[in-house]
């Protein structure tokens, strides 16, 4: 049986049909509506400007399938959906009221409004919300942005617990933090916090930036303390230097790199002036690392410290060469990355190399 009705029969006639759950349904607006009884089952066939509310949720579509009896809606064309702090389009979309389960696919856009008033986009070619514990599932061609993070993301999946606040990313996760330093991190996995801002890399976690690059097992980023903390083997590279430790932290100031702190078994490599080799070294349980305008300018290394350093090497009026053990080293840089002085402090051993004026070497 099939009946096709004007709009203006539309209230009348629809609610008639879905008489036994009138308050769950209500249409706004459609061009046309064809009503059949397929088996024990009315389908309402919407097209045309299509306009109507399901469940408390709001729809908007070019054509629209209601399932009385599976309670099920299907949606094609300008897909629009709107749910209290939730806004959603795509090209096609299902929703299953008794899973309380929406669908969306082909380019599917997906908001959050947050009550601090930022937003959290995705977007994906499919994205699925169950819609009772507020789970976020977006596959193939992901992008995300958080506004009140500043920091943007793609994968091949993610998910996204919108009650908790809390997201990961897998499948070639890349997530990038917009500001002054800028970073780019890539591991196996990326989680992260919406509240806090706080940014977890698992397995193979590399990151980059114009000044250095990073890698190791673990990362974990504290935007509040502006502090990121690299364990699992982790190495740090830049221009100048590169250093490997137990564990590593970057601070930050403003966005911008401050300080790096090396904890246990720490190691430096470092060129002694601008775009030099890198045949210095620094060795001790702990060193910092504090860089101003993306370049190095001082060392601190404490306990057990070991090292070897040449200075003016293209000088042999002021060439330096020393190989030394202390309790604390101190090197510090001048504007142009060239070593300004060297200070070795406490238990002091080892042997300095230099060519006087008159290009003899002397021992100590």
């Amino acid at each position: 049986m099939k009946k096709v009705l004007n709009f203006s029969f539309l209230f009348v006639i629809f609610c008639h049909l879905l008489a036994s759950e009138p308050s769950k349904y209500r249409i706004i607006n459609s061009d046309k509506l064809v009503a059949e009884k397929m088996s024990d089952e009315y389908i309402s066939h919407l097209t045309g400007h299509v306009h109507f509310f399901y469940n408390d949720i709001e729809f908007h579509a070019d054509e629209a399938d209601i399932f009385d009896k599976r309670k099920f809606v299907k949606l094609i064309g300008n897909v629009h959906v709107n749910k209290d702090t939730l806004s959603m389009t795509a090209q096609f979309a299902s929703y299953d009221k008794n899973a309380d389960f929406l669908f969306l696919k082909n380019n599917v856009r997906f908001i959050v409004n947050h009550s601090d008033s930022t937003q959290s986009r995705f977007y994906a070619d499919k994205i699925e919300y169950k819609r009772d514990k507020g789970l976020i599932t977006a596959t193939d061609s992901v992008r995300a942005f958080d506004e009140k993070n500043n920091f943007k993301a793609k994968s091949e999946l993610l998910v996204y617990d919108q009650k908790k606040g809390f997201g990961y990313l897998i499948r070639k996760p890349e997530l990038y933090i917009s500001g002054a330093d800028s970073i780019t991190i890539r591991a196996e996995k990326i989680e992260y916090f919406h509240d806090s801002g706080k940014i977890v890399g698992l397995f193979d976690v590399r990151t980059f930036n114009k000044d250095y690059r990073t890698k190791s097992n673990y990362l974990i980023y504290y935007k509040e303390e502006e502090k990121a903390v690299f364990s699992g083997d982790p190495k740090f590279y830049s221009k100048t230097g590169n250093a490997v430790s137990t564990q590593f932290n970057l601070f930050f100031a403003n966005n911008k790199l401050s300080k790096a702190t090396l904890i246990d078994s720490s190691k430096i490599k470092f060129s002694s002036e601008k775009n030099g080799e890198k045949d210095n070294w620094i060795t001790g349980d702990d060193v910092d690392i504090f860089f101003s305008n993306g370049k190095i300018n001082q060392f601190i290394a404490k306990k057990n410290v070991e090292s070897f350093i040449i200075s003016n090497k293209n000088n042999k009026e002021k060439y330096l060469e020393n190989h030394t053990k202390s309790d604390n080293l101190f090197v510090n840089f001048d504007k142009n990355n060239k070593i300004e002085n060297i200070i070795v402090d406490k238990r002091v051993s080892g042997k300095y190399f230099f060519f006087n004026n008159q290009n003899k070497s002397v021992d100590k």
